[in-house]
């Protein structure tokens, strides 16, 4: 059990080895969105993490949105006891449900779409499926379409890039490519994809202006 020393994170409790996570240790994992995730997280009653792994995400969303309704969508079952005693360690013990079905646009006993679920509220979504994130937005077309919905989605290729800017872009939304920060040419992602960047999609005008100034 470790203490995130720095970040937007500092103070959430995990389950840490420094030999592979110690970017989660001092705040530098993923630090390119987790301003814009905090933004987000304050203004959405709801988080969807599809590809929830561990639950860092869903302990960062209550972190700053306590009263907010998680819901953890991951296909490996290890990660179900890892992501109750991240809750328990953290003293969150209701407000997540778990989910262990691959997220995609069909419902079945392995596969579950998005749009089986209602939202009343705005609604911020975390996409990172491994190449996966085209066929989620396929599965919650009518949350997009119906819905305000914030979207965070780490992106693989260039090219499934351009299909998800396409596929939102017909819903109505706004989107933002978050490149990589200089400093990765020093302290890399230790992930052998060939691409590892963030989209942002949102429909609130002039999110982007506000987003930029921060």
């Amino acid at each position: 059990e470790r203490k995130i020393i720095f970040g937007k994170a500092r103070g959430i409790k995990m389950c840490i080895n420094p030999a592979f996570k110690i970017q989660r240790i001092i705040g530098a994992e993923e630090r390119e969105i987790q301003n814009i995730f905090v933004k987000f997280a304050k203004k959405c009653s709801c988080f969807f993490d599809a590809g929830a792994s561990d639950g860092y995400y869903s302990l960062l969303y209550k972190k700053y949105n306590s009263s907010g309704v998680v819901y953890l969508f991951e296909t490996d079952e290890k990660f179900r006891e890892v992501q109750k005693a991240h809750f328990a360690m953290n003293n969150i013990h209701e407000g997540f449900h778990q989910c262990f079905k691959f997220v995609s646009g069909i419902n079945d006993d392995n596969h579950i779409s998005l749009d089986r679920f209602d939202i009343n509220d705005k609604t911020l979504f975390k996409i990172d499926v491994e190449g996966a994130e085209r066929w989620v937005l396929e599965g919650m077309k009518n949350l997009l379409q119906n819905y305000y919905c914030y979207l965070i989605i780490e992106t693989h290729s260039e090219q499934l890039e351009k299909d998800c800017i396409k596929f939102l872009q017909n819903y109505k939304y706004q989107t933002l490519i978050i490149k990589n920060a200089w400093w990765r040419l020093i302290l890399g992602e230790r992930r052998p994809l060939k691409q590892n960047r963030w989209l942002v999609a949102y429909k609130e005008p002039d999110l982007l202006k506000k987003i930029s100034a921060d």
